[in-house]
């Protein structure tokens, strides 16, 4: 007889729970179960625990605006040259060349060219080609390498004016 006071208190007693929990308490409960914790972890290279982010990321930008487009370089409209480098050498040009097009063939085997400003590559092209490139920004360089066998060279032209 004891023991079916016992259960019947303990239904009671669940029911009354869940009674409350449905009622009363649904908004308060419903509430802490959508709470967002903030949380700080410290985490030391001597003992780190690990983590895992979980749902997104709430972001807040506080600084002003960014430019994230910049308008391509006019293209170069006058000037222009035809140049014939051999293969293993470098053509200085004695000044900056600026353009915004170029023509190159690989002749005899020639391989590669390679065009420089201050001795640093700007602009790579390898063969066979021929290449006829409009360029989507003028590129400015002041010596051409051909790389290549023997007996090859590197022939091109361009579009676009010296200084």
């Amino acid at each position: 007889m004891r023991r079916s006071k016992r259960t019947v208190a303990a239904v009671l007693l669940l029911a009354a729970g869940m009674l409350l929990g449905g009622t009363v308490l649904r908004a308060p409960m419903a509430d802490a179960a959508q709470a967002i914790l903030q949380v700080n972890v410290v985490n030391p290279t001597t003992s780190p625990v690990p983590v895992r982010q979980q749902g997104t990321a709430d972001v807040n930008v506080t600084n002003g605006s960014l430019a994230v487009t910049v308008p391509p370089a006019a293209a170069v409209t006058s000037g222009g040259q035809r140049l014939q480098v051999d293969a293993g050498q470098t053509a200085n040009l004695g000044g900056d060349i600026t353009v915004s097009a170029v023509v190159i063939q690989f002749r005899n085997g020639a391989t590669e060219i390679i065009f420089r400003n201050d001795g640093t590559i700007v602009a790579r092209f390898p063969g066979p080609g021929p290449l006829v490139l409009p360029l989507s920004q003028p590129i400015r360089f002041d010596a051409a390498q051909c790389s290549g066998p023997d007996g090859s060279f590197c022939d091109f032209g361009w579009a676009g004016s010296a200084g």
